[in-house]
């Protein structure tokens, strides 16, 4: 069976990963600026194996003790590389707030290259964090 497995990446660390097999979608978060005391920015990738519907990049923030933080104003970037080896990028920027977490999602039906990543980075006040990475893994 196909899955996806991730890969967290931070700018100057290794990889954490998470493997699943059969799983239909995948996730991860890292640290992040946010406006909260804990803040988190995520990627979240539903398909199988190769085949992608929907890529979602997103900024988490939580206060003490532990209440969503209302966050307005986010700029998503996602990439990674279509089958057949095409660059894929978008890039949005979501002007509105959410309570606890706000994003951008893509909905698709594309096709990834085996062994890419697809990678997001959410952007806050201009602060651009390490990109969270999902690996697709037929």
């Amino acid at each position: 069976m196909a899955f996806f497995s991730l890969f967290a990446m931070a700018p100057s660390a290794g990889a954490a990963t998470q493997d699943g097999v059969g799983i239909q979608s995948a996730g991860g978060c890292l640290a992040a600026h946010g406006p909260g005391d804990w803040n988190k920015h995520c990627i979240d990738v539903v398909g199988k194996g190769v085949d992608v519907q929907s890529i979602q990049g997103h900024l988490v923030s939580t206060v003490a003790p532990y209440f969503p933080r209302q966050i307005c104003v986010v700029e998503v970037k996602v990439w990674g590389t279509e089958l057949g080896g095409y660059p894929f990028e978008r890039t949005a920027k979501n002007n509105g707030c959410g309570l606890g977490s706000l994003g951008v999602q893509w909905n698709m039906k594309m096709k990834f290259q085996p062994g890419s990543l697809i990678c997001a980075q959410t952007i806050y006040e201009g602060r651009v964090p390490g990109p969270a990475c999902i690996q697709i893994r037929p």
